[in-house]
């Protein structure tokens, strides 16, 4: 199908599938020749006139173009899409040449319900013309649909992994997929020659994530002096993205453990989330002394965070400094 949209909050999972797309429409040889991409830069909307430019490109030498356009604002609500050069934006999508592949890409930020609203002209065309495809990532509370991703993932990559260790995998790591992938990947390298993944593994390979939990432990025990001292050597060695995703989904996961406990046994909730009995065990006891409205809160500061590491209104060491203060 020559023209697709891409949409949702799983931001991982539309560039896997962009992926596929380049792999089965472009010519390897001349791949970089006939990818044309326009990126929309918020809070600035897309221009359609330079959509209009992109798509109506013929390729280079031989084989397909394929026009990737990363947008929101052409799909959001309450916005006019009636004017001649959506009008004609259409009428191009509905006579695509063969050799012209169109993908629009509108990724909506990790924590939003936000959708491509399928009222409007554009995303009506596409569906007819072409295909709609939604990703969306997976709830706090879908731990064992995670399992299951990791799982097939694990398949794919031809891994061996048990569900015991998947769901081991899960509770350490949390429910991000790229991060998630990014450890099957580690430890398919780590493991060599063999494929099978084991508990061992997994443990080991989670220590690298020591010093971020760390600064998190810290923020337990209101100890910021050296609190602070562990984010900057942090901070030196891993992005500030990788850090605050980390922080995110074990802020997270705490916080579910908090509420759980209110009602449930480590043992219980340790099913509930997907987690080893002793992991939760050991959490509740790291957690006793805290009230939920400190982690609540703390969830809150930290997707501030990110949205100011984001919208570049903070320098990310100081969002996420400010993020950590209690």
């Amino acid at each position: 199908m020559p023209v697709k949209l891409l949409y949702g909050n799983d931001e991982y999972s539309i560039d896997l599938e962009l992926k596929r797309i380049r792999k089965s429409v472009l010519d390897d040889d001349f791949a970089d020749l006939n990818r044309k991409v326009l990126i929309e830069k918020p809070p600035k909307p897309l221009d359609i006139k330079d959509v209009l430019e992109v798509i109506e490109t013929q390729p280079m030498m031989f084989g397909n173009l394929l026009a990737e356009i990363h947008t929101t604002s052409l799909f959001a609500r309450g916005k006019t899409d009636s004017d001649k050069y959506m009008e004609r934006l259409l009428n191009n999508l509905k006579t695509l040449n063969d050799n012209i592949y169109v993908v629009f890409v509108c990724v909506f930020p990790s924590d939003s319900d936000k959708k491509a609203d399928s009222a409007k002209k554009l995303f009506k065309v596409i569906k007819e013309a072409g295909e709609v495809k939604e990703f969306n990532g997976f709830k706090f509370y879908e731990t064992q649909k995670v399992i299951e991703w990791i799982l097939k993932r694990a398949k794919e990559k031809k891994l061996i992994l048990s569900n015991e260790n998947a769901a081991l995998l899960q509770s350490l790591v949390g429910s991000n997929l790229r991060t998630l992938d990014g450890e099957l990947e580690k430890m398919k390298t780590y493991i060599l020659p063999s494929n099978e993944i084991t508990k061992e593994d997994i443990l080991k390979l989670s220590q690298d994530n020591e010093d971020a939990f760390k600064v998190l432990d810290l923020w337990l025990k209101n100890e910021k002096y050296l609190l602070f001292e562990e984010l900057d050597k942090l901070l030196i060695k891993d992005a500030p993205q990788k850090v605050i995703a980390l922080f995110q989904t074990t802020v997270k996961r705490w916080l579910r453990i908090k509420l759980e406990s209110e009602f449930s046994n480590a043992d219980e909730i340790a099913k509930i989330i997907g987690a080893h009995p002793f992991f939760v065990k050991n959490e509740m006891i790291k957690l006793k002394d805290i009230d939920k409205s400190s982690l609540i809160n703390l969830r809150i500061a930290l997707n501030k965070a990110e949205y100011q590491m984001k919208s570049g209104d903070l320098k990310a060491e100081l969002a996420l400094e400010t993020a950590l203060v209690k």
